[in-house]
């Protein structure tokens, strides 16, 4: 199912293609905020069924984005990944990863959406990507439905912020169409 949801380069649109390294992740495993606000990398948390993580990139790197999909054993670990996502927020308006600095981080007004039991909206900008001075702002996403979680993350420059929010919320809504189609089909077994 996660396949089936998570985005491709052609769903982005046009000029966007796979990276040339890091295209696909499964599984992708979680990004944590320590209490210094530094971010590290840790396996999935127990309860994880699937995730998988898929990125674009454009020619010139300078607009991008990745679709996320995380299916949970229940819900509660669903809404535990939520509720942790939203504290990062909250707590950390600037955050480190190895060479990458982000800062200005907040929550959003999330994008007039339906059909989710929990939507968050973060935007910031990237300021160093492998210690290389950059201005990069984003917008990311998080939608859940039961026991499933979208994400989508979007980035480009901050004159093309309203693009970047707007091909973050299609992104998301796309994802959230092919799920409700995906959970709607009968399966196999049903079928005949």
């Amino acid at each position: 199912m996660a396949g089936r949801v998570a985005l491709t380069p052609e769903d982005w649109g046009s000029g966007f293609s796979a990276p040339s390294e890091g295209y696909e992740y499964s599984p992708v495993g979680e990004l944590t905020v320590l209490e210094n606000c530094q971010l590290v990398d840790k396996s999935d948390r127990p309860g994880t069924l699937a995730s998988l993580n898929r990125s674009v990139v454009t020619s010139d790197a300078e607009v991008g984005g990745y679709s996320e999909v995380r299916v949970y054993a229940d819900t509660a670990t669903a809404e535990t990944y939520m509720a942790d996502v939203n504290e990062a927020i909250h707590r950390c308006a600037s955050q480190r990863y190895d060479g990458s600095r982000f800062d200005g981080i907040r929550e959003a007004a999330p994008p007039p959406l339906t059909g989710f039991d929990e939507l968050v909206a973060e935007e910031g900008r990237q300021t160093m990507s492998d210690g290389t001075k950059v201005d990069l702002h984003f917008t990311v996403l998080t939608g859940r439905t039961g026991e499933i979680v979208l994400e989508a993350h979007a980035y480009g420059s901050k004159e093309a912020l309203p693009e970047t929010r707007k091909r973050a919320g299609d992104a998301l809504a796309l994802m959230q169409k092919r799920l409700r189609d995906d959970t709607a089909a009968p399966s196999p077994a049903t079928a005949r």
